[in-house]
């Protein structure tokens, strides 16, 4: 131990000043937290009062205080973000991305949260090279992917939308058979209209391993078949779709009756008669009947009568008064003659398809819904106003 007494008077001292010093600092934080506090209190007020432009001028001046605050910058760049007000978010997480003493994971939220707002500004370019700079860190690979692919798709880049939906496959255990079976198809589009149909011979088949059933893929090949003048083959690929998915009968009604020969009609007519026997919709009975009206109309309009009385429908009541028009004009002077347009006028004021996901109603057929961007959930209204 020492000897010199200085030593032992010194020590109470020393430690009276290293306790004072503590709660000095102590009290200079608590002040300092107590500031900030009031600061933030008061860029609220700003933002409740409608002066964003006053509260981004204090809480930009906050974030060179105490970094302590980065997370509350990038929830005041979100709700921005959620206004409309793209430029102001992307002020905000720039300047939180430019400050230095930032941990790994606040650097990596302010560039995806700086991505997003690019993303909703159509900076699509900037937006991708941040989520893939961010598909790199483990914390972020997955939803960085998940932008990434929304991001192609919305591009209509297939090819690296099938990159990035592969990608998705390893790293999560959901199913991605169906987004990489339609980016194929997509591709094999491509490649068609470039002159390529071996390539998109190639697509559709690598498609097909994805998603064995998928009607797609069927419909494009008989496309294909049909312009090289194989009418057999592209109508047994119409028929393999349809058995599938009969729903989508009208969809393909004139496909399958151009390229069904005249003398092979029956085959047809008795192939439509079961499928309708079996389908949970009036598609294929309405196909049935387009297909058998110019050979026995009267039959056609008793069979379909049968089935409006069992499932009333308007599409399919205006195809009975067509046919109807068409083979009885001597009564379309009456009750016909009034009908058919209210019909059609009702029939057309009605959305023919709606997403099962989302809701979207539209006129036509989409195989990917143009609001929510999902796959194969587009499908042909049911009910009284559909089949």
């Amino acid at each position: 131990m020492p000897d010199n007494p200085w030593f032992w008077l010194l020590l109470p001292l020393v430690a009276g000043l290293g306790w004072g010093s503590a709660r000095w600092r102590e009290r200079q934080r608590l002040d300092q937290r107590g500031a900030v506090s009031s600061e933030y209190f008061r860029g609220l007020n700003y933002l409740l009062n409608e002066e964003p432009d006053k509260a981004i001028e204090l809480f930009l001046g906050l974030a060179e205080v105490n970094r302590d605050t980065v997370e509350t910058h990038l929830a005041l760049g979100n709700l921005f973000r959620r206004r409309g007000e793209v430029e102001k978010a992307i002020g905000f997480h720039r300047h939180i991305i430019s400050r230095e003493r930032l941990t790994t994971e606040q650097r990596c939220q302010a560039l995806f949260e700086l991505a997003e707002d690019f993303y909703r500004a159509g900076l699509l370019d900037r937006a991708e090279a941040l989520f893939v700079e961010l598909s790199s860190h483990s914390e972020h690979v997955e939803v960085a992917t998940r932008r990434l692919l929304a991001l192609y798709q919305q591009e209509r880049d297939w090819a690296r939308a099938l990159e990035q939906a592969r990608r998705l496959a390893q790293l999560t255990d959901a199913d991605w058979s169906v987004e990489m079976a339609h980016f194929k198809c997509e591709l094999a589009l491509e490649a068609a209209a470039g002159g390529d149909r071996a390539a998109a011979r190639r697509w559709l088949q690598d498609g097909r391993a994805d998603q064995p059933e998928c009607v797609r893929i069927d419909w494009i090949t008989g496309d294909l078949l049909a312009e090289d003048g194989q009418a057999e083959a592209a109508l047994v690929c119409y028929r393999r779709a349809l058995e599938h998915d009969p729903d989508l009968c009208l969809l393909l009604s004139e496909r399958l009756l151009t390229q069904s020969p005249a003398e092979r009609r029956g085959d047809l007519l008795e192939w439509l008669d079961d499928l309708a026997r079996h389908a949970d919709t009036l598609a294929p009975r309405m196909l049935w009947a387009e297909a058998a009206a110019p050979v026995d109309p009267d039959m056609v309009l008793q069979h379909l009568g049968e089935e409006l009385q069992k499932r009333p429908a308007i599409p399919a009541l205006a195809l009975y008064l067509r046919i109807a028009e068409r083979v009885a004009p001597e009564r379309a002077g009456s009750e016909y003659a009034l009908l058919a347009p209210l019909v059609r006028t009702l029939s057309a004021s009605q959305p023919a398809y709606r997403c099962r996901q989302c809701g979207y109603d539209s006129p036509v057929w989409h195989w990917q819904c143009p609001s929510c961007r999902h796959w194969e959930t587009v499908r042909p209204v049911t009910g009284v106003y559909g089949i």
